[in-house]
């Protein structure tokens, strides 16, 4: 890259492509990239735990903890990857869950998203 900075390889179907991209098109490009690999990640790969992140988070009124936690429920490609700063609420109120016939399900969420372990006492 330092010797021909408007070269950029990639690697696709065991075939080696070289594009020669100005400043502008790079930006653009990789901003392109960026969304698209978010958008397939959170769609093929995490799925239901965002689902269920984004509602323990809610329903306890918890901060985010970490990174991981901040690319799983952020909205966009954009925010995932902005600066992380431990405590971010995604909501301070501590909401109820209701559910009608739905305890089965949410020991369901709890063993395969939380821990396989289901807790002791219910109180929070």
């Amino acid at each position: 890259q330092t010797s021909y900075p408007y070269l950029v390889l990639e690697t696709v179907n065991n075939q080696i492509r070289a594009w020669r991209l100005t400043d502008e098109e790079r930006t653009r490009r990789n901003q392109r990239l960026l969304v698209e690999g978010y958008n397939k990640l959170m769609t093929e790969k995490i799925g239901a735990l965002r689902i269920f992140l984004a509602l323990t988070k809610a329903c306890c009124g918890e901060p985010i903890h970490n990174l991981a936690e901040q690319v799983i429920l952020a909205p966009n490609a954009n925010a995932a990857i902005a600066e992380f700063s431990p405590g971010k609420y995604m909501s301070k109120r501590q909401i109820p869950l209701v559910v009608h016939n739905g305890l089965m399900d949410l020991l369901f969420l709890l063993t395969h998203f939380h821990s396989p372990n289901l807790p002791d006492d219910w109180v929070a």
